[in-house]
């Protein structure tokens, strides 16, 4: 044991301002006659003064915080203030020398190997079980900084290295900053112990806990952890620095993609549990689950990940606010290819609501690029018209509602919209029914919106397909109505005499 502002330099590895530092290991002969060969005496115990730090080189059984990554020789220096107690355990009549642990506890311990840095008010590590923890507390969290720029914050993170899992306790945070930054080997001693300063970047935080599941990769002579996958729990909120979408929810599962060629790693799906709530280009979605697919988006390490579909499901509502007036979509499931610019929404009656418009269903399919719309089965359609069904402008517009029993489909390029089975229009005091129908309207200029300046040269629009401004404010040019049709038509006297 050694006590007192204990500091370790081992190569690139450092660890400073412990209190204690405890090292337990298996020392064989092989060590005492390696001493008596080279003359030194092995040391039997150690009092420090008071005034000045005591050295030393730590046994030849290295028990070092990742022994893997070191040469097997390099000698450890070890500094301390206080005294240092050693005291036999147990004999081991056959010892090994991969077998020790290494425990730390200080008000804050700062470690790094020229990689990674970490901060913690203790720590612990088992060979050759390979397993360890970092603890914290609530006001002085353990603390991650990695090279790039990448930080993690929790109150204890455990880890098993051969199982490839590790366990995050407590309220955290991770930050990914929004463009590569690189640490100096003596620069991240000091980063441990600072919170990020990058001015935009990725951040999710919880207040629970996370499982990780990592593999090991080799880069050359070096080598990296990865997530493979990360299940955050408790009021999980991530958020992307450079847009502002965000995901809010219970429980958040996401899955990475590996590195491509010593790049970053990028999320390949996410799953969202639990009173979610999100922003998504422009988007806002409610439900109680949602499933986020990702395509990369850019080369090397300045390549993000773009959302590629959406699936959401269970008491949805998704708000697209980028059109003149809000557009409000429910349903039980909404099934979106923001890649595809399509949409489909199912349930007991889905429906699309922006201002006076509207577009009820069973099963609504939706096709932005062809700006297109059907609907499976029975549903309904209102939008406003500027003209009644005798072709009359009107002093002001009306609503305009047609019911159907089997299908609807329209074409904002060819103006027109088609629809059959028990046809039912009703527009103020006009009334046409019949078999089938197709309405024809005035062309007019394509009501898709353009991107909003705040939008990077050279990115897709990534909407969700749910634009109804094309049926807004629409005039009758011609309907045609087949299969028993029926038309009624009231009139009121001005004067109100009948």
């Amino acid at each position: 044991e050694f006590h007192d502002r204990v500091n370790v330099d081992h190569g690139q590895q450092h660890m400073h301002g412990a209190d204690v530092l405890r090292l337990t290991f298996e020392w064989s002969g092989r060590e005492d006659r390696l001493r008596r060969k080279t003359g030194q005496a092995p040391s039997r115990s150690v009092a420090s003064q008071p005034e000045q730090p005591t050295t030393a080189l730590a046994p030849a059984t290295e028990p070092a915080t990742a022994p893997a990554t070191q040469p097997a020789r390099e000698p450890m220096k070890i500094t301390w203030f206080g005294p240092l107690v050693i005291q036999p355990v147990e004999y081991t009549p056959e010892p090994d020398r991969k077998r020790y642990r290494i425990g730390a506890e200080g008000d804050r311990i700062a470690m790094t190997d020229g990689r990674v840095s970490a901060s913690c008010t203790a720590f612990e590590f088992l060979s050759p079980e390979q397993t360890g923890h970092l603890s914290g507390t609530d006001k002085a969290p353990v603390r991650l900084a990695m090279e790039d720029g990448e930080e993690v914050v929790s109150e204890k993170i455990a880890f098993d290295r051969r199982a490839g899992t590790a366990r995050l306790t407590g309220r955290g945070t991770m930050f990914r900053p929004s463009a590569q930054s690189t640490t100096q080997p003596d620069e991240a001693l000091a980063a441990a112990t600072q919170p990020a300063t990058a001015p935009a970047g990725d951040r999710i935080s919880w207040t629970d806990s996370v499982a990780v599941r990592f593999v090991e990769t080799r880069q050359g002579d070096r080598t990296r952890q990865e997530i493979r996958n990360a299940r955050f729990l408790g009021g999980v909120e991530l958020l992307e620095g450079r847009t502002g979408d965000f995901v809010r929810c219970d429980d958040l599962d996401v899955t990475m993609a590996p590195s491509v060629s010593g790049g970053r790693t990028h999320p390949a799906r996410a799953v969202a549990r639990g009173h979610v709530t999100a922003r998504q280009e422009g988007s806002d979605i409610e439900a109680d689950k949602v499933t986020m697919t990702f395509a990369p988006s850019g080369e090397g390490d300045t390549a993000r990940a773009r959302p590629a579909t959406v699936l959401a499901e269970g008491h949805v509502k998704i708000r697209d606010l980028r059109g003149k007036e809000p557009t409000l979509a429910t349903a039980d499931r909404v099934d979106a290819d923001v890649e595809a610019r399509t949409a489909k929404l199912t349930g007991k009656e889905a429906s699309i609501r922006q201002g006076p418009n509207s577009l009820v269903g069973k099963q609504i399919e939706l096709n932005e690029k062809d700006e297109s719309a059907v609907v499976v089965g029975p549903g309904r359609l209102s939008f406003l018209t500027k003209k009644d069904l005798n072709g009359q402008d009107l002093a002001q517009p009306r609503e305009i509602t047609v019911a159907w029993s089997r299908g609807m489909g329209y074409g904002n390029r060819t103006n027109t919209a088609a629809f059959t089975g028990d046809v039912d229009l009703v527009s103020g005091p006009d009334r046409m029914q019949c078999e089938t129908m197709q309405i024809w309207m005035e062309r007019t200029d394509s009501a898709t919106q353009p991107a909003p300046a705040t939008q990077p040269v050279g990115e897709h629009d990534r909407r969700l397909a749910l634009n109804l401004e094309n049926y807004s404010g629409r005039r009758l040019a011609m309907i045609k109505a087949k299969g028993e049709v029926r038309v009624q038509s009231r009139r009121e006297d001005p004067d109100k005499r009948f």
